[in-house]
């Protein structure tokens, strides 16, 4: 995207926030000290951040826009910034369902956001879709879930970009906990209201049951059967390690799980009771627990990939 539609786009979405959005102290996922955090929007070490763009560069492709201090922090003035006057993005009719995610987060966080008047919390977004629709986290973005799930942020920079539809550019953008120059972690989603043309389509609840919708779907097929003996070959293996039997009881070995486990052969029905084949090492449980994990996220990434028409 060219940097002066990209900065547009973004003081579109924040230029009705306040200059500190949020202050405080948090644990630095690094090492763990407490360190005090500031959510600026248009601070520029936020803009930084986010877009990877030098304020000396910025301040070359957007001339006249003035920089306030504000509590020690340097902030674009909201007076002098430029907002975008491009029309509204198209819809396509055809979208994959990763893109059906992304959409589906943009809408959460345009309807949270009060349409551009606040920001909107990144967990009660990420959350409110995952809960909703009933999406294990194989299948989401992995750039949204490496902002709710407690670890250090691996490229402040390529969420930006991880956070657009294929289909779109500028519409939803992470907001930083900022320490110095550092981001900590991402507090807020902000989006650009105006981004596209079909607003009929923006509906949260309905994008969520789309969402929904296409996962309950794939759980019929036998793929996901494999997916499901994948994820709970991991609790097999504490069983056997950690707690020294291969007795697969209820309530973690439910009859999805034990099913799935018995399709693929390594569970075995003995006196009314479900265990693990005696003829499986625990190593031999291991090796398969290792190739179904590299098989689920190959299902997952073919889920997501594959394309819908969207209603």
């Amino acid at each position: 995207m060219a940097e002066k539609t990209l900065l547009a786009g973004y003081f579109a979405s924040v230029h009705e926030l306040p200059d500190i959005l949020d202050s405080g102290e948090t644990y630095s996922l690094v090492d763990g000290s407490r360190k005090p955090y500031v959510v600026a929007p248009l601070s520029t070490a936020q803009l930084k951040i986010m877009t990877g763009i030098a304020e000396a560069r910025i301040l070359s492709v957007l001339p006249g826009i003035r920089i306030n201090n504000h509590s020690g922090l340097r902030i674009y003035d909201p007076g002098s910034l430029p907002f975008s006057t491009l029309p509204g993005q198209a819809i396509p009719d055809q979208i994959t369902r990763e893109d059906l995610i992304k959409l589906t987060i943009y809408a959460i966080t345009r309807e949270l956001a009060e349409n551009g008047k606040s920001a909107a919390k990144v967990d009660e977004v990420v959350f409110k879709l995952k809960n909703e629709a009933g999406i294990p986290d194989d299948f989401m973005p992995s750039s949204l879930m490496e902002m709710v799930e407690g670890r250090p942020l691996s490229d402040p920079e390529s969420l930006l970009d991880s956070l657009q539809p294929s289909f779109s550019e500028g519409i939803v953008f992470p907001l930083f906990r900022i320490s110095g120059e550092a981001a900590l972690s991402v507090g807020f989603l902000a989006c650009n209201p105006r981004a596209f043309s079909h607003h009929d389509r923006l509906e949260a609840a309905s994008l969520i049951s789309s969402v929904r919708n296409e996962f309950l779907s794939f759980t019929s097929d036998p793929i996901y059967e494999d997916f499901v003996a994948g994820r709970i070959l991991r609790s097999v293996v504490f069983n056997m390690e950690r707690k020294r039997t291969r007795k697969l009881s209820k309530p973690l070995f439910d009859d999805t799980k034990i099913a799935a486990l018995l399709r693929i052969g390594i569970a075995e029905e003995t006196e009314g009771s479900i265990s693990v084949k005696e003829t499986l090492s625990l190593d031999q449980v291991k090796r398969l627990a290792s190739e179904y994990e590299g098989k689920n996220h190959q299902i997952a990434l073919e889920w997501k990939a594959k394309k819908i028409k969207l209603p």
